[in-house]
Formats: structure tokens, C-alpha cells, sequence
């Protein structure tokens, strides 16, 4: 090393030695007091916590749904129970609108005129049948039609049942 490498080795020395000399003399010499806090020695429980941000889906989803709208009356299961298939969970007291009654009403009133209807024509046919005065078909028809009309009757029957008392007879 040359005369000047070793003068700028020493020069750079001694200048880190004066910035630390600085350096601690003036954290020595600052005014602040340095609080001491002082804590009780006591015994808790640590609690670990987690966070996670996500979706939660279930393995099954069920939906459970009342065909008629009405005040429960009784429960037959609590929140969190497990409960069979197909079992009541609870019963309800139907609270039907004058306007749905009557409409399930007349639907029934309707249902009986079709069904009659019905009756006496397929009756007519069974007549002009055994006298060979109409086809086949024709009688298929009616008794269709006898047989569609007897389903609506059963079908405003158990709707009005089910109005009135929450289940169907």
C-alpha cells in the first residue's frame, strides 16, 4: 500500500471514530429520562385467536318448507335435534284469508258440476254404446273426460281440507 492509500485508511478511521465518539456522547447527553416501567408478576391464560377469511358450504342442504301458511302451533323438534326423514317438525294452524276459503269453497262446488256433468255423459254413452251408436273412441273420450273431472273433485276437496284444518282427510 502507498503513502496515500495508508494516509486515506487512517483519515477514514478516524473520521468513524469521531462520528462514534459524536454519536455516543450525544445519546449520553440527551435530556429524556428513560421511563422504567415496572409490571406484577401474575398468572392468565394465554388465548390463542385465528383469523381466516373464506366461505363455509355445507355437505347437504336441506330445505324445509310448509305447503300451507298459518301460526305453529305445536313444535315436535328444537333447534340443533336430529330428527328422521319424513318426521314432523312441527304442526301448524292454519290461518287462511276470507277470500282464500272461499275460493278453496267454490273450487269445490266447481269440481262437483264438472263431475256430474261428467257422470251423466259418460252414462248418455254407455247407452248409445251397448247400442252400437257410437264409436270406440268417442267413448274413450267421455270416460277420460269422467275420469279428469273426478280427479279436480278429490284434488279441491283436499285443498279446501287443508285450508280448513292443516291436513289433508
Amino acid at each position: 500500500m502507498g503513502p496515500v492509500g495508508h494516509k486515506l485508511c487512517i483519515a477514514t478511521r478516524n473520521l468513524l471514530f469521531m462520528t462514534f465518539s459524536f454519536a455516543l456522547l450525544f445519546a449520553a447527553c440527551s435530556k429524556e429520562e428513560q421511563v422504567k416501567r415496572t409490571v406484577k408478576v401474575a398468572r392468565t391464560t394465554i388465548v390463542e385467536k385465528a383469523l381466516a377469511v373464506g366461505t363455509i358450504e355445507p355437505e347437504n342442504e336441506i330445505s324445509v318448507k310448509s305447503k300451507i301458511s298459518g301460526v305453529v302451533e305445536e313444535l315436535y323438534a328444537d333447534v340443533g335435534d336430529f330428527v328422521k326423514m319424513g318426521a314432523p317438525l312441527l304442526e301448524i294452524k292454519p290461518d287462511p284469508t276470507p277470500l282464500e276459503l272461499a275460493e278453496a269453497k267454490r273450487n269445490v262446488e266447481m269440481a262437483e258440476i264438472e263431475y256430474a256433468n261428467a257422470a251423466k255423459e259418460k252414462q248418455r254413452l254407455q247407452e248409445l254404446q251397448a247400442k252400437n251408436l257410437i264409436s270406440q273412441k268417442e267413448f274413450d273420450a267421455t270416460n277420460r273426460l269422467f275420469e279428469e273431472a273426478d280427479l279436480k273433485l278429490k284434488m279441491a276437496r283436499e285443498r279446501l281440507a287443508l285450508i280448513e284444518t292443516g291436513k289433508v282427510k
